[in-house]
């Protein structure tokens, strides 16, 4: 198994299949056999290099060699098949056939200067925005060209009203010039140990830059923890 990098767009991660030895061969499952998908973080443990801990609290390892490119503490998506899936092992043995690394980014705190004058380019959501693993995780659709041009992403805060609990965030996708001409589909985490004002808010709204059926830019709220979407035009 080998873990794939995007080297055209080093903070992305393409949200698709990892080479994989003929072991585990492309795409193909055996009959009986369980496969699954997941994000996890890689953490150590006393009797192995690492041990992946899935968002749903598993713990696994891979049956085979493990994977000298995993980093303590980075996430991962993971496509896998537990070993013996009715066992209740502190750490399970899974076939690890797909394991792509997921770009983590803080939440910024900008000035209001920087934060008025911020202006993005579109995105697709794909998968709306959901908590899991101590994260705030999302997949989407972008648009690059092949020219090579680095795309870049930011989450920001907005404002939090101390009365109704509510916290606003924006989420920024900046191309940087390059022209929109293939989508790029993409996933990214947001870390909830630098959203500060997390367990204080009962709603979480993120704004994000998309394109309406006019084909025109328009802003969207996405919403968490009793949110709503409300679209901006």
């Amino acid at each position: 198994m080998k873990i794939l990098r995007n080297k055209l767009l080093p903070l992305f991660v393409v949200y698709g299949l990892i080479s994989c030895n003929n072991e585990y061969g492309l795409m193909m499952e055996p009959a009986a056999e369980i496969w699954q998908s997941g994000l996890c973080v890689a953490v150590p443990h006393e009797d192995y290099p690492y041990v992946l801990l899935m968002d749903d609290g598993d713990r696994i390892i891979p049956s085979g060699e493990p994977e000298s490119n995993v980093k303590i503490g980075n996430r991962y998506s993971v496509y896998y098949s537990l070993i013996k899936p009715k066992q209740e092992d502190e750490v399970r043995k899974a076939e690890i056939a797909k394991m792509i690394p997921v770009t983590t980014i803080p939440l910024t705190y900008p000035d209001r200067i920087k934060l008025n004058s911020v202006q993005g380019d579109p995105i697709e959501i794909t998968k709306a925005f959901w908590l899991g693993g101590d994260f705030i995780n999302v997949e989407f659709n972008f648009k690059i060209s092949d020219r090579q041009i680095k795309h870049s992403l930011e989450l920001h805060y907005i404002s939090f009203d101390e009365e109704y609990k509510e916290l606003k965030l924006d989420f920024i996708h900046m191309a940087n010039g390059d022209l929109p001409e293939q989508d790029l589909p993409a996933i990214v985490s947001f870390p909830l140990k630098s959203i500060y004002e997390f367990n204080k808010a009962d709603t979480i709204l993120i704004r994000v830059m998309q394109k309406n059926r006019q084909d025109e830019n328009h802003y969207s709220f996405y919403g968490l923890k009793g949110g709503y979407v409300e679209d901006m035009r």
